[in-house]
Formats: structure tokens, sequence, C-alpha cells
């Protein structure tokens, strides 16, 4: 098998953007208010609280967008996990270092990787909540700035999951082997697949 997987090129993805998230619609928020505090130090501000309102309808669009693509890329980052998930566990019972693993390791190992699918699931499930709320924030009402601060509060705790499922995918690569399962399935160009016998090319002179 000569297949390099997915989910070590995706990975850093949502870590990117939930990692600049909370940054982002901070500062869009502050400017917002800045704006409107402007608008309203004027006693006939109509160009200032344009721009105020401009300026909140198209860069609070963007903080919603970026959840929506955000939540895209966790998805597209769990998925090809599971699939190297689904890998890893196959190499942890028939691979070429299974006989060396005791029962006890294995089982720790599975329940490892089932605790950085449940972490990738709720920094889904968090990613998705920061689009609603930021969807629900677009609107200019009253209650808006609430709904704004919200956004930034499920950021952060998106931002908290994500670290914490990043490290558990990390000790699965570097502490539990994973990268093992991958090497042993990829076949080099000009290389042989483990356990294929050398042939030997003999030269006959006349």
């Amino acid at each position: 098998m000569n297949e390099v997987p997915l989910h070590p090129a995706l990975v850093h993805l949502p870590i990117a953007f939930v990692l600049f998230a909370p940054l982002f619609a901070a500062y869009v928020l502050r400017e917002i208010h800045r704006l409107q505090r402007a608008a309203q130090t004027v006693p006939d501000g109509g160009d200032r609280a344009n721009v105020a309102r401009d300026f909140e309808r198209r860069h609070w669009r963007l903080v919603a967008l970026w959840a929506f693509v955000q939540a895209a890329v966790v998805y597209a980052t769990m998925v090809t996990g599971e699939l190297d998930a689904d890998r890893f566990e196959d190499f942890l019972t028939t691979g070429e270092t299974s006989a060396s693993i005791t029962p006890a390791e294995r089982a720790h190992t599975l329940e490892h990787i089932e605790a950085h699918e449940d972490g990738a699931g709720l920094l889904l499930f968090a990613s998705i909540v920061v689009f609603f709320l930021a969807v629900i924030g677009m609107k200019p009402t009253p209650t808006a700035r609430w709904w704004r601060c919200a956004t930034i509060a499920a950021q952060l705790f998106a931002l908290g999951v994500c670290v914490y499922t990043a490290r558990l995918g990390g000790e699965l690569v570097y502490i539990h082997g994973a990268a093992r399962a991958v090497e042993s399935q990829i076949v080099s160009p000009g290389t042989q697949s483990p356990g294929t016998p050398q042939t030997q090319h003999t030269h006959t002179h006349e």
C-alpha cells in the first residue's frame, strides 16, 4: 500500500483557525464599539454612524464566515483522523510490533485514541455553536453586543478544547507510535515493502 494519509496535512489548519478566531472577533467587536461611540459624540454624526453601521455589517459577517470555514475544516480533519485511527488500531492488533505490545499497553493506547476522537467531536460541536452565535450577532439589535461577547467566549472554549485535543494527538504520534502504522504501509519509490525479499541479480561474464 502506497497511501500517504491526509490527516497530518490537515491537522494544523483547525489549530490556526481556532487560535486566531477570538483575536479577530475581539478586534472587530472593539472597533464596532469605538466607531459607535465616536458617532454618538458628534451632535449630527450621520456620516460616522453610517461608517459604524457599514463596518459592523461587513466585518461581523467575516466573523461568521470564519466560524463556518472553521467548522468545515474541523470536520474534514476529523474524518481523515478517523481513517488514520482505524489504520492505527489495525496496526496495534496485527502490525509488525503487535507481538511486543502487552494487552494493557494496547488497551491504554486505544483509550488514548478514543479520547482524541472525543476531543475532536467536542471541537466540532463548539465550532458549530460559535457559528450560530456569530450569525445571531449579525443582527443589529440591542442584544447584539451580548451575542457577540458570547461568540468570543465560545471561541475561547473551542481554543481550550483544541489545545487538549492537539496534545492527545501529539502523544499518539510521539509516545504511542501512531507514525509507525503509517510507515509500515507506505512504500517509497525505489524501495520494497517490508517483508519482501530482495532479488539478487547475477551477471555472467563470458
